[in-house]
């Protein structure tokens, strides 16, 4: 899996007593982290007090690692997977991966777009049958697969002008002082569940899944605007936690396909859409070292159905700030009239 991640930043001056600037100098990063992608599928319309019927189907996977580069308002990220463990994937089989992703910040606002693409999936839930041991294979659906499109914008309050949320998940500026803000989070997507041998896997009893043994696609098209807050915890000017919260209502289009080409279509308002945001660390003057967590979820519920999708994100980046000599290819950027309007 290869991830790129390009950023363009644009602010307005923020209070230099509560945060530092860093965009004169090149940062260079570099990170590890762990994705986990998870959905979970459950059937309503039979008693199953021992969750037999549950599915949770998991991506297989691996540490990833990358490295970024930061200057001015642009940004760049380039990530690769670790190889995977001898004998792993033989239990859970090989999941493939991609994610590109473009983020702009203003004053207020961030917006993050991204796609995303994961394929091969394994029930983790398959523990429960009979049997079952170390050296059982998991339940692998190796044509599964969930594509994503998605554009979230945050719009911070900051009414002072003393909040960075760069400060605690990019690597251009550093919060000084404890400040935090009310946000207003919004997402519009397209998503895409779906396997052409059937989501729902044949060794499952009849009597689970009735009206649901066929279905291979879901399309969803979703809209939410949330309300929530993000602070910033900073002692000694350098040590820092953040913490970034919101949920709510989001309104769905849904689309479900089954094999004999039936076609269901429904409008949904479902109660339970959210993000969370933390990190910590050190965010020194040149060095900064932090870890982080990144999770969204969204969730889907049909008349004997449930279905809950999870992705989440975590790792730590290590990186310096590193003085740039102006010269005459960097005034060309900067006096650019083009670059100077984003």
């Amino acid at each position: 899996m290869i991830c790129t991640l390009l950023t363009l930043r644009l602010s307005a001056q923020l209070d230099s007593n509560y945060v530092a600037d860093y965009k004169a100098r090149l940062v260079v990063s570099v990170y590890q982290a762990l994705r986990s992608h998870e959905l979970d599928i459950t059937q309503t319309s039979v008693a199953d007090p021992n969750a037999f019927s549950s599915l949770n189907y998991k991506a297989s996977s691996r540490l990833v690692n990358g490295f970024g580069m930061d200057w001015d308002k642009i940004g760049f990220a380039l990530s690769w997977k670790t190889p995977a463990e001898k004998g792993v994937e033989d239990r859970t089989g090989k999941s493939r991966a991609r994610n590109l992703s473009f983020g702009l910040n203003l004053k207020k606002l961030r917006i993050e777009s991204s796609y995303r693409y994961y394929k091969g999936f394994y029930d983790s839930n398959t523990s429960n049958i009979e049997n079952f041991d170390e050296g059982t294979p998991y339940f692998q659906n190796p044509e599964l697969e969930i594509t994503s499109l998605k554009v979230k914008a945050i719009y911070f309050r900051n009414k002072k002008n003393r909040f960075s949320y760069a400060a605690a998940y990019a690597n251009t500026q550093r919060q000084l002082k404890s400040a935090m803000t009310f946000v207003l989070l919004s997402n519009v997507y397209f998503q895409e569940i779906g396997s052409h041998t059937g989501i729902i896997p044949d060794y499952m009893k009849p009597e689970f899944y009735q009206g649901y043994r066929e279905l291979n696609h879901i399309r969803t098209a979703g809209i939410s605007v949330n309300p929530g807050v993000s602070a910033n915890i900073v002692i000694f000017k350098r040590l820092f936690v953040n913490g970034t919260i919101s949920y709510g209502p989001e309104l769905q289009f849904r689309r479900l396909l089954n094999y004999n080409n039936g076609v269901r279509k429904e409008l949904k308002l479902s109660m339970t859409s959210g993000d969370a945001r933390f990190s910590f660390g050190y965010n020194g003057k040149l060095l900064f070292i932090y870890s982080w967590l990144v999770g969204d979820y969204d969730y889907m519920k049909f008349n004997d159905l449930q279905i809950n999708r999870r992705l989440i994100n975590s790792g730590i980046t290590l990186g310096y700030r590193f003085p740039v000599i102006q010269n005459r290819f960097t005034r060309y950027i900067k006096e650019n009239r083009y670059y100077q309007k984003i």
